[in-house]
């Protein structure tokens, strides 16, 4: 029995994959698979169609994982395209969301496996917009990507891939706020760091940032606030603790460096409500660059301090 189920399942991905590069990347026709699948009636490996392309739609035509940007996208686009129509009631829900979840975390596994340094990062370029895409189209739940991050679907390279896309769909990944509206997620955003500040766990401010899933910029302008409530509080370096303690966990240089640009940017407004604002952000610099984490071009400004 185990014998027939393999070679029904080896049959079956060989047949599944002529028809996705004829019918759904050549011809554009996702109708030609429905039908396919239909007269096929093998809903128990329907999870291998979700595999098989999202696979496909990650490497150029012949197996190629190098090719054109416009054409790579376009194969993603169709594979999508066929996720939607499969998984909708027009086709009678010919994949279920068990089977999409199944395939995707199929795909991060797969990851791992590619040896070449040069493919496997070209590879998970592909996956994290493969991925976005998906969440974006609400055909993946972000959902997914936080139970993928917690039981490392893929080892090291399928977490970084799945923390690219987080960051990249902040609006969908970010947790549930009840209301969900800006105001209560800036409330939110100040209660962690002032609890930062009274309980000094820079794990803990880890694990609230992680769950927020930040945008670049919404990451500095954190990074920002959580500056500027260090130097309001007297306390320097406990923000930078922070800051530099999180480095490479929650946020790059580039974001640390852009988390000091906003804050030269609004140094004026905070001038009026904070007298020592101009003095304190000069010595915050001068710590964050004694500590690695700005350079000492970033010193200097047309010639002057940062600020």
């Amino acid at each position: 029995a185990l014998e027939a189920h393999l070679e029904e399942l080896v049959a079956f991905k060989r047949a599944l994959e002529r028809r996705l590069e004829v019918d759904l990347f050549s011809h554009h026709s996702a109708k030609s698979m429905a039908t396919w699948l239909r007269a096929t009636n093998k809903p128990v490996l329907h999870h291998e169609v979700v595999l098989a392309a999202c696979t496909l739609a990650m490497r150029a035509e012949g197996g190629l994982l190098f090719a054109e940007p416009d054409a790579m996208a376009e194969r993603q686009r169709l594979a999508l395209s066929l996720l939607t129509l499969l998984s909708s009631t027009e086709e009678n829900a010919l994949i279920s969301e068990v089977d999409i979840q199944l395939g995707f975390s199929r795909l991060l596994g797969e990851l791992s496996k590619v040896g070449n340094v040069d493919e496997s990062k070209l590879q998970q370029e592909h996956a994290v917009a493969l991925l976005r895409s998906a969440v974006e189209h609400e055909i993946l739940p972000a959902e997914f990507l936080k139970s993928a991050r917690r039981l490392r679907f893929g080892g090291l390279v399928g977490v970084e891939v799945v923390r690219a896309v987080q960051r990249q769909t902040p609006m969908h990944s970010r947790r549930i706020w009840g209301s969900g509206d800006a105001r209560q997620f800036r409330r939110e955003v100040r209660e962690a760091i002032l609890e930062y500040f009274d309980s000094g766990s820079t794990h803990e401010l880890g694990r609230i940032v992680e769950e927020l899933h930040l945008s670049e910029v919404e990451q500095a302008r954190f990074m920002r606030k959580l500056m500027v409530t260090g130097m309001e509080r007297a306390t320097p370096d406990a923000a930078l603790d922070a800051v530099d303690g999180l480095l490479g966990r929650c946020w790059t240089l580039d974001e640390v460096r852009l988390a000091f640009e906003q804050l030269r940017d609004v140094a004026q407004d905070l001038v009026l409500d904070f007298p020592q604002c101009r003095e304190r952000t000069t010595d915050l610099v001068r710590r964050a660059a004694a500590r690695g984490l700005l350079e000492s071009e970033d010193l200097l400004l047309d010639g002057a301090t940062i600020v």
